[in-house]
């Protein structure tokens, strides 16, 4: 067996704990969105939709791209570079924490929770702070090859999140101080034990960083965060104008991105996973990749559309209040970002073949027109509105894809 065909079967075999790991986690957040309306039926649940999804869109963006640059050049110079990763950490999470005791910053401000308490406001700041630790520490785990240690982490945050939702149910505890502490700080404080553990052993392995060219890992890591925060950003500008505007579709469009957890997670695990494997100096690892990805279209679809049919039967049987807006709102954006995550899988691959300007220019035009329609087009129709939005997003997915295949084609040997 060559080298490379080794390399995709010992690969699948790895892929099946570290997907299970992160079914398991995006699990738990498909459960909490879907308990949502129950759990706080006396409450606004626009505000508490809201705050869910900005802990997960900030998360995502103090994220700054670590993760994948680290692994993305994680086979060179490891010791040197874990250092330099724990101390990126390190500053991130302080930073959150800062920003989380002064209410009145810049961002607090933009995404309009600044008028929440002050303990409500420093514990949202944790909550995401800690939700971009896991993410930060999966990388860690991935490049260590500690898949059976990611389950058993990620089983835990989830057993953890059942328990604390039972118990506030059970006794009506549901606040958003409650919420959040049990939900979003408590079941991680495993997951600063393990970072502090990584801190310590980087630290002891490598006290002068010298050889390693920190300056080309953070330009990367740079330009994977600004693609990424622009994505993100136009992912969830549609919400944020919503917020801005008081309109009345907020919580229906805020709760229906509540369920795209599911692929969101699974789409972050396989970009993750595969960017620290894929050589992009192995010509076949590439082809191999794009074929396989295209080889699993109609099982990708199929799966989509049932998740999509599960949970339009369930939020239809437990919130029969619902009306025809919400369900009309779920399936747009549930297949808007089915669409988005399968031309991701191809479009990892403009990390791995340096095509990350590319990726960045594209997301930046697309920040740009979606803005120009949500503020220029005012006699539009709500829905009209959204599916406009969702289609130039994935007209962007499309040219980026087309420029990666391109490069695919004409640098390997490869026949479509």
């Amino acid at each position: 067996m060559s080298t490379s065909r080794r390399f995709w079967k010992i690969s699948e075999m790895e892929f099946t704990k570290y997907l299970l790991g992160n079914f398991i986690y995006s699990g738990s957040v498909f459960l909490l969105n879907l308990i949502l309306p129950a759990l706080f039926k006396n409450q606004k649940l626009e505000e508490i939709a809201y705050l869910f999804q900005m802990i997960f869109f900030l998360a995502s963006i103090f994220g700054l791209g670590l993760n994948i640059a680290f692994l993305r050049n994680s086979k060179d110079k490891s010791d040197e570079l874990s250092t330099q990763y724990a101390i990126s950490i390190l500053l991130i999470t302080f930073s959150t924490l800062i920003l989380g005791c002064y209410p009145n910053n810049l961002i607090s401000k933009w995404i309009n929770v600044e008028e929440l308490s002050s303990i409500n406001h420093f514990v949202f700041y944790c909550s995401i702070a800690l939700t971009n630790l896991y993410f930060l520490n999966r990388a860690v785990l991935n490049s260590r090859k500690q898949f059976g240690l990611m389950l058993s982490m990620s089983a835990w945050v989830t057993f953890l999140r059942v328990i604390v939702l039972l118990v506030l149910w059970l006794f009506n505890l549901t606040n958003l101080t409650n919420f959040l502490i049990f939900i979003f700080i408590l079941p991680f404080l495993g997951e600063v034990i393990y970072f502090v553990g990584f801190l310590k052993t980087s630290f002891k392995r490598n006290l002068q960083v010298i050889n390693f060219n920190f300056f080309k890992f953070i330009t990367f890591s740079i330009e994977i965060y600004l693609s990424g925060a622009l994505f993100i950003w136009s992912e969830r500008l549609y919400l944020l104008e919503l917020r801005a505007r008081g309109s009345e579709h907020l919580a229906e469009v805020a709760f229906s991105t509540g369920f795209l957890g599911f692929i969101s997670v699974f789409n972050m695990t396989f970009t993750s996973y595969f960017i620290g494997k894929i050589d992009f100096q192995d010509k076949f690892q590439i082809v191999q990749f794009v074929e396989k990805v295209k080889k699993y279209f109609a099982i990708f679809f199929v799966a989509v559309f049932i998740l999509l049919g599960t949970m339009l039967f369930f939020v239809s049987r437990l919130y029969p209040e619902f009306g025809t807006m919400f369900f009309v709102i779920l399936t747009v954006i549930f297949l808007k970002t089915g669409i988005l995550s399968y031309l991701g899988f191809t479009n990892l691959l403009s990390k791995t073949l340096k095509l990350q300007r590319w990726d960045l220019a594209i997301n930046f035009f697309r920040l740009v027109i979606i803005y120009g329609v949500l503020n220029f087009i005012n006699a539009i129709d709500f829905i009209v509105e959204l599916i406009v939005i969702s289609a130039i997003a994935i007209i962007g997915e499309l040219v980026l894809r087309k420029v990666i295949l391109g490069k695919v084609k004409n640098s390997f040997i490869w026949n479509s």
